[in-house]
C-alpha cells in the first residue's frame, strides 16, 4: 500500500478538502517517484497544481508528466537563472554543490526575454524572488506596464509585508509554502495579503515542514517533500490569518483556478501550439517560470544556505 504520511498525521477534515499547490517540480525527481508522487497527490487533499520547469533540459520530461496527469499537472516552463549561463550551456551535475552566484545583469536579462514572452502569449507567470524584490518590482512594471492581465504569482512569497500593495496592483498573486510555519517575516507577509490574492504551496521536493523532518518513510529512504503534504501549509495559514481551513482551502483553490485553469482553457480555444520559447517548440505551456536571486544556494530549488535563511 502506498505510503501516506500526510493523512497518518493530519486530522481527517483537513484531507477531505479541495487543494491547489501552486508551485512543485515534480520532474526533479527520478520517473518513477514522479509519478508515484503524483499518484499520492491525487489520492490525497490535492486535487491539482503547477509544475515549474526550471530548464531547457527539464522541460520534456514536466510536460510528459503533464500528458500522463492531465486532470492534476498544469505545466510551466522558463529558465532558473541558476541555470541561465552566459555560454548558454546546461548545468554540469558535477557543479550542484558549487553554484556558482549568477550575476543579476544576467538573471535580468534572462528574465525580461521572458517576461516579454508572457506579455506575447499573455501566458501567466510564476515568478520567485530572493533579496531582489525591488528590482523585481520595477523589472513588471517596465515589462507589464500598469498591470498583467494574466496574472503573476509571487512562488513562495518571502518580501516584505509593506510590498504587498505594490505587487498587488500589477495583478500578484502571493504563493506562500512551509516556510510560513517558522519564519515571522513571512508569516507577517502572509497576513497582509488580500484573501483575494492567496495561494498556498509545497515548493516539493524543497521545503520539507518541519513537523515531517526526522520522518522516514516504509524502507527507510530519505523523505521529500510531496504535494501530499498541502494541508499542513493549510493549517498553519489558516492558523495565522485565523480563519476557518475549511474557508482558507476554498479561496486559495478558487485563486488558483483564475489565474491557471483559466488560461488553460484559453488555449484549448485558441487552438494554437505555442510554446515556451523556441527550445520547446511543440510543448504547450500553461504559464512561464521566473525567478530573481540574489544569494546563493546551498542545496535544491529552494535556498537553504545561511545566506538564504530568511527564505527557507
Amino acid at each position: 500500500m502506498p505510503w501516506r504520511l500526510a493523512a497518518a498525521l493530519l486530522p481527517l477534515e483537513l484531507c477531505q478538502m479541495r487543494l491547489f499547490d501552486a508551485h512543485f517540480h515534480p520532474q526533479r525527481l527520478a520517473s518513477a517517484a514522479a509519478r508515484e508522487t503524483l499518484q499520492r497527490a491525487q489520492e490525497s487533499a490535492v486535487v491539482a497544481g503547477a509544475g515549474c520547469g526550471c530548464c531547457p533540459e527539464d522541460w520534456h520530461q514536466l510536460q510528459q508528466l503533464a500528458r500522463e496527469f492531465p486532470d492534476f499537472l498544469v505545466p510551466s516552463f522558463g529558465v532558473h537563472p541558476w541555470w541561465a549561463r552566459d555560454d548558454g550551456g546546461p548545468w554540469l551535475p558535477e557543479l550542484r554543490r558549487l553554484l556558482l552566484e549568477i550575476p543579476m545583469q544576467v538573471q535580468q536579462e534572462v528574465m525580461e526575454r521572458q517576461l516579454s514572452l508572457a506579455v506575447e502569449l499573455q501566458r501567466p507567470v510564476s515568478l520567485h524572488c530572493v533579496a531582489a524584490h525591488g528590482a523585481m518590482l520595477e523589472a513588471l512594471r517596465k515589462s507589464f506596464g500598469a498591470s498583467h492581465a494574466p496574472g503573476l504569482v509571487l512562488h513562495s512569497y518571502c518580501g516584505s509585508p509593506e510590498m504587498v500593495p505594490a505587487f498587488a496592483r500589477l495583478n500578484c498573486y502571493f504563493s506562500f509554502s512551509a516556510s510560513i510555519l517558522h519564519i515571522p517575516k513571512h508569516a507577517a507577509a502572509l497576513r497582509a495579503v488580500p484573501e483575494e490574492r492567496l495561494l498556498i504551496e509545497t515548493d516539493s521536493p524543497d521545503q520539507l515542514p518541519r513537523a515531517l523532518r526526522g520522518k522516514q518513510p516504509e524502507g527507510g529512504q530519505e523523505l521529500l517533500n510531496e504535494p501530499q503534504f498541502l494541508p499542513l501549509v493549510l493549517e498553519g495559514a489558516a492558523s495565522i490569518r485565523q480563519v476557518p481551513a475549511a474557508r482558507l482551502a476554498e479561496l486559495t483553490f478558487d485563486n488558483a483556478e483564475r489565474v491557471f485553469r483559466r488560461f488553460a482553457e484559453l488555449s484549448e480555444k485558441s487552438g494554437r501550439a505555442t510554446s515556451a520559447s523556441a527550445a520547446c517548440d511543440g510543448l504547450r505551456a500553461e504559464g512561464l517560470f521566473v525567478d530573481l536571486t540574489r544569494v546563493r544556494c546551498g542545496r535544491g530549488l529552494c535556498p537553504s544556505s545561511a545566506e538564504a535563511k530568511n527564505c527557507n
